[in-house]
């Protein structure tokens, strides 16, 4: 497959790389006579281009050279263009193996919490959450700067009278899609970003998100990045750019296909990691551990998991992944101390395999009787949270055995419960579409 002279010195005259010319997209590599390693390079080269980065070229498994449309070495013998097939290409994108990433046509719309953990005067711990307002505020500057280079038009709330009435800083907490998309409407049609960040040991920043379908008042993907602000900022685009089909075609819950289907019993369809074996479970390198939690669906929920396992007793817990319901916890254990152990103290997991639990809405008093909005909402002498979204933790008195001996059974027929109040009837795909793995479930 060779082009003609002419070819390869119109290609090198011009300097050619990475632009779509006569039908295909033409690369100029380096060349050092290895012809697998050029081919390599202006593939991944192409890949990037043609995505914005959305897709990693190493996940691709094709056959480089059918894609190839032409072939030459450059005059001095130095280079290797390649030109590869337009349309073998945009196949590749229709099929779904390339994700293209075109940036997001209306304004996402940032919802964005500072969470500082803090203690009373009575030594009682609190998480102290409020809107980042300020937009000089230095994250929502990398938020900003990063999205002018990726395509997105970061945009920061008034927080008007209107805005505070219509979502508070325990909506954001609990997630709810459905406030989020009604404060967010009149803003853009687009997005919504209901985000927590949260200042960890040694200058680093955990940012968990939600994205939030405006029109649909659903949401699309949610997920957790970790580093310097200016990392965070780099990291979460990406995840967008990663996750790139889902803002370009709708999502639709078809229930035609099962009219009248009973999920009461589909105790394994929680939102989440389809493919647990790729997350790393387990004892780690340096002693901590890898533990996955299924149907920890908001911010208050996994803030609530998280307290509750630094009562037991481990000296760090931090989130380490975020799917749909499932949380990865990154766990480690003080000294003597047995994981199995501790966290079957632990009244709000149920253990379902080894390092898989499932949240156990019924702990501390709750029940199915309750709504949707309460399901993080913490009763009695449990946490309480306050209106502004505040985060208390009080003691427990007697009444903790109330969430005792539940059974994996139990608390997934409470979640199913919960889901199908939240969403208008279970399932709900758009809680599915995030799986981990580069699995995506319809």
């Amino acid at each position: 497959m060779k082009n003609s002279f002419k070819s390869a010195l119109f290609c090198s005259l011009l300097g050619l790389s990475g632009i779509s010319l006569a039908g295909g997209y033409t690369y100029k590599v380096p060349f050092d006579g290895d012809y697998d390693a050029a081919y390599s390079k202006a593939f991944k080269r192409m890949v990037t281009d043609v995505s914005s980065g959305a897709t990693d070229p190493n996940s691709l498994s094709v056959n480089i050279q059918s894609l190839i449309a032409s072939e030459d070495i450059s005059m001095d013998g130095s280079e290797y263009i390649i030109v590869f097939d337009e349309a073998k290409i945009k196949r590749l994108i229709s099929r779904g193996d390339i994700s293209v990433w075109r940036g997001l046509s209306q304004p996402l719309v940032a919802w964005v919490l500072l969470g500082l953990p803090e203690t009373d005067d009575l030594g009682e711990q609190k998480y102290k959450t409020s809107f980042i307002t300020d937009a000089e505020d230095q994250f929502l500057a990398e938020l900003k700067k990063a999205g002018s280079r990726n395509g997105v038009n970061l945009l920061i709330p008034l927080f008007d009278l209107d805005d505070m009435a219509d979502l508070r800083a325990s909506d954001v907490m609990l997630s709810d899609s459905e406030k989020a998309g009604r404060a967010s409407q009149k803003y853009s049609s687009g997005y919504a970003l209901l985000g927590v960040l949260s200042p960890e040991p040694g200058g680093q920043y955990q940012f968990a998100y939600h994205i939030v379908n405006i029109t649909q008042k659903s949401e699309v993907l949610s997920n957790s990045v970790f580093g310097s602000l200016s990392q965070v900022a780099v990291r979460f685009y990406q995840d967008l750019k990663n996750n790139s089909a889902l803002f370009s075609a709708k999502t639709v819950r078809d229930e035609s296909s099962n009219p009248g289907r009973d999920n009461s019993s589909d105790t394994s369809e929680v939102p989440g990691y389809s493919h647990v074996e790729a997350l790393g479970l387990g004892k780690q390198d340096d002693g901590s551990y890898r533990v996955l939690v299924q149907g920890a669906v908001n911010f208050s929920i996994m803030k609530q998991i998280k307290d509750d396992l630094y009562d037991k007793g481990f000296q760090s817990v931090s989130i380490a992944e975020v799917k749909g319901g499932d949380v990865v916890f990154l766990l480690k254990p003080a000294k003597d101390m047995v994981l199995d152990e501790a966290i079957a103290q632990e009244k709000v997991l149920v253990n379902r395999t080894q390092y898989v639990y499932l949240y156990n809405p019924r702990a501390y008093g709750r029940n199915s009787s309750g709504a949707s909005g309460n399901s993080a909402g913490y009763s009695g002498d449990s946490n309480t949270r306050s209106d502004d979204g505040d985060l208390t933790s009080t003691s427990r008195n007697g009444n903790d055995d109330a969430g005792s001996g539940v059974s994996y059974d139990e608390a997934a027929r409470e979640l199913r419960e919960r889901y199908k109040r939240d969403s208008g009837g279970y399932p709900n795909p758009n809680n599915r579409l995030h799986t981990g793995g580069g699995v995506v479930e319809r």
